[in-house]
């Protein structure tokens, strides 16, 4: 944002604080939306892979969930069922550029 430079000093102190009011809001939003979500807050409501914490570890891979908090993930043994106590949403697929 470029400075507002309006000649009333008061006028320019509420365009900034409303700008920042603004962004503030958009941290918080941004804070929300990337937050690790506990499984009894909620769960996934599709089958897709996740980020995820077991037992208070962050696990390098992504685990499945089945919609009923019931969390998978393969290795070369096959799938395994995990005890995941928070999960994340990926973020969107990125845009074509």
């Amino acid at each position: 944002m470029k400075y507002p430079n309006t000649g009333n000093l008061a006028t320019d102190y509420h365009i900034v604080r409303e700008w920042l009011k603004e962004k503030e809001a958009e941290i918080d939003r941004l804070k929300a939306e990337r937050r690790w979500i506990p499984v009894s807050e909620a769960i996934p409501e599709n089958d897709e892979y996740y980020p995820v914490i077991i037992k208070g570890h962050m696990y390098s891979s992504a685990c499945q969930c089945d919609g009923h908090n019931n969390w998978y993930r393969y290795d070369m043994y096959g799938y395994r069922q995990e005890r995941v106590t928070h999960w994340m949403p990926l973020p969107p697929k990125p845009e074509d550029e």
